[in-house]
């Protein structure tokens, strides 16, 4: 089926609302969010999610299939390597991405469904199986599917408070936009410094936030922090 554009203050909106829903008076406290609450205690508990980590899901064309989501019977699934791996900061950005398809994506599948023969409509036609090159996308926003980039957005929106950031920033680098200085640089690794780089005082924006270096250069770059250029003052 073909996805709907969506503004980034509309998929902001999802999040935050969603945020609010089901953290309450937690919203927007602390930089580390209780993705868990989230998860458990409001989406299986009050919207009838069904969620799995335990099994791996196999691969795509070589490609190790991170999570899925399964619209027609409310169902997402994680990669049990995800959550057994070192590094948990994946798990949560993905699990966050998937969680953006079900707020975004899952009233889209089943109004359609409601069009079509439901015999012929099943979780298994659908394109919704995330790998790693669009839940950790390495190219510009433009060339992903709009789904993901839909999801991924609502993923940041979701993990990362927009005042913490800023505040979390501001103590590390100041409160403007850290700009590439050479043209040979790539804007992905300029994000991955700052995402992993630690101060005197403070500790990596990685590890304040719960996530990988990888999810953390993704929410810098799509929300302004690094930049290709210097910023017009």
């Amino acid at each position: 089926m073909k996805i709907p554009w969506l503004s980034v203050g509309h998929i902001e909106d999802a999040a935050r609302s969603l945020r609010v829903r089901s953290l309450g008076d937690e919203f927007g406290q602390t930089a580390l969010v209780d993705l868990d609450g989230i998860l458990y205690d409001y989406l299986c508990e009050k919207e009838g999610l069904s969620f799995s980590d335990e099994h791996d899901l196999g691969t795509v064309d070589g490609e190790t299939i991170l999570g899925r989501f399964m619209p027609m019977s409310g169902k997402i699934e994680i990669a049990a390597s995800l959550k057994k791996g070192v590094d948990l900061g994946r798990y949560r950005f993905t699990v966050a991405h998937e969680i953006g398809h079900w707020v975004l994506h899952r009233s889209l599948y089943l109004a359609e469904a409601e069009t079509l023969d439901l015999f012929q409509f099943s979780d298994h036609s659908l394109p919704l199986t995330s790998l790693n090159e669009n839940v950790f996308p390495d190219r510009s926003a433009a060339a992903q599917r709009p789904e993901e980039w839909q999801a991924n957005r609502f993923a940041i929106a979701l993990l990362i408070d927009a005042g913490q950031l800023r505040h979390e920033f501001g103590q590390r680098f100041g409160l403007k936009p850290v700009a590439l200085e050479y043209p040979d640089q790539s804007l992905r690794g300029l994000s991955r410094a700052l995402a992993k780089r630690a101060t005197a005082t403070c500790t990596p924006l990685c590890t304040v936030f719960g996530l990988s270096t990888e999810a953390m250069a993704i929410a810098l770059e799509e929300r302004g922090y690094a930049v290709t250029a210097a910023p017009i003052l």
